[in-house]
């Protein structure tokens, strides 16, 4: 029996999330795979994508099938699939860019799709809100000075030749609540 050391660093973590988001259901619902296509599917390997990305911080697509023939046994297990040594080569990875960055209207439709699953609105309480701002200082090159957001203003600094920022903050009150 041979005994092998895998490092498990965040890759667990990494792919629980992106499963919690839904992101393999919703590429699979919107994008077929062809005929030919076998093992994982263009959803799983784009979380397996997005793992290597986020884990090994780079996004070359000759390293991932390294990457996933080390790690093949703490992704397999974390995620349940069945991985084969081919299923992050180049190639199969230029076919999933190449699928997933093909039209709008299914961009479109992914980011309506993960939208509806990541964001959350809650009713929160707006009888009492309180707005607070603050200006600071930016140091911009020259040539931008004076356009768009950023302009020349009063400077509580004393600096009339700096650009100004303002800053607001907005804060619902919730009466009655006490925290301890």
């Amino acid at each position: 029996m041979t005994m092998k050391i895998e490092r498990i660093d965040s890759i667990p973590l990494l792919m629980s999330i992106l499963s919690r988001m839904g992101v393999a259901e919703v590429i699979d619902s919107i994008f077929l795979s062809h005929g030919n296509w076998s093992g994982l599917s263009y959803g799983q390997l784009t979380v397996l994508f997005i793992t290597y990305v986020l884990h090994s911080l780079t996004h070359h697509f000759s390293g991932m099938e390294s990457w996933l023939n080390q790690h093949k046994t703490v992704i397999e297990r974390s995620s349940g699939w069945d991985v084969g040594v081919k299923d992050a080569s180049d190639d199969r990875l230029g076919r999933l860019s190449e699928v997933l960055g093909r039209g709008n209207d299914t961009i479109e439709e992914f980011h309506i799709l993960m939208g509806q699953r990541l964001i959350n609105a809650y009713g929160l309480p707006t009888s009492i809100g309180r707005y607070d701002t603050t200006s600071f200082n930016v140091y911009h090159n020259v040539e931008n000075r004076g356009k768009g957001i950023l302009n020349f203003g009063h400077s509580k600094d004393k600096r009339p030749d700096l650009l100004q920022y303002k800053q607001g903050l907005a804060v619902l009150v919730v009466p009655h609540l006490t925290v301890v």
